[in-house]
């Protein structure tokens, strides 16, 4: 197995699983009602369904990154966007999350693995870095939803 085909099974199990760390993403958000989601359990701290929109956000610049556009960024209207509520926004949201997966995937697959260690650019970090940076982002902030469920359900 390749280092890119490593990093391409990585990106799955993390998002969908089984993942060596616990929850996928997806497995994490299986069971996250509309109500869970949009709660904030800790005063001061973004509600998951906001998590999973930064995660969207960061997802989003690197398939733009993987397809050559180096001039797209995300702003604070894309990074913590103000977020409907209500019919069906949270399976929407879910289901942005999904593409950007889908996306990704799609993009990394056409990435030449020479490539890997060269810089993205327009910027101070490697293909290799990046792909990594999209795991470790949605691993942080899964962990922190997985304590926000706990603490709401716990309440």
């Amino acid at each position: 197995m390749t280092e890119l085909e490593r990093i391409q099974d990585q990106l799955r199990k993390t998002f969908a699983g089984p993942a060596w760390h616990g929850p996928s993403v997806l497995e994490q958000l299986a069971d996250l009602s509309e109500v869970e989601a949009a709660a904030h359990p800790l005063p001061g701290c973004h509600s998951m369904d906001e998590l999973v929109a930064h995660m969207a956000a960061w997802r989003r610049l690197a398939v733009h990154r993987l397809k050559g556009d180096s001039s797209y960024k995300v702003g604070p209207d894309l990074d913590w966007p103000q977020l409907p509520r209500g019919d069906g926004a949270w399976e929407s949201l879910q289901e942005a999350l999904r593409q950007t997966q889908r996306e990704l995937l799609a993009a990394v697959r056409n990435l030449d693995p020479k490539e890997l260690d060269e810089l993205v650019p327009g910027s101070e970090y490697s293909w290799h870095s990046l792909l990594h940076g999209v795991m470790q982002h949605d691993l942080y902030h899964l962990g922190q939803i997985g304590m926000m469920k706990k603490i709401l359900r716990s309440q």
